[in-house]
């Protein structure tokens, strides 16, 4: 399942000006995958399976505007891996990245 957010939304929500949407299809976007694992699963868009989706977000997106794309809280957030490097909130994206976030964890 591919989801997309971002300016491309605009159009989507009734944008009427010519302006307005010409510059909503120029805008290039990033396929992103990304995945939510424990509790965070929850959040993942209706019909989405192995606890995966794929967004298409906008060029010089970052981290935190899947976490708000997906409605998931930020506090809710406590490790992020990019291409299984641990990476931050601010940290940029590129075409193609796999995505991880996990929740806090506890244990003993």
């Amino acid at each position: 399942m591919t989801v997309s957010f971002g300016p491309m939304e605009i159009r989507k929500k009734g944008s009427n000006s010519q302006q307005e949407q010409a510059a909503c299809s120029q805008v290039s976007a990033l396929k992103i995958d990304v995945f939510l694992y424990a509790t965070l699963s929850k959040y993942l868009p209706e019909g989405s399976t192995n606890r995966s989706t794929t967004l298409n977000l906008p060029e010089g997106a970052i981290v935190r505007d899947i976490i708000e794309a997906l409605g998931v809280p930020e506090m809710s957030v406590k490790l992020i891996f990019i291409n299984g490097s641990h990476a931050r909130m601010e940290t940029p994206l590129s075409e193609n990245d796999r995505i991880g976030l996990f929740p806090p964890v506890g244990g003993g």
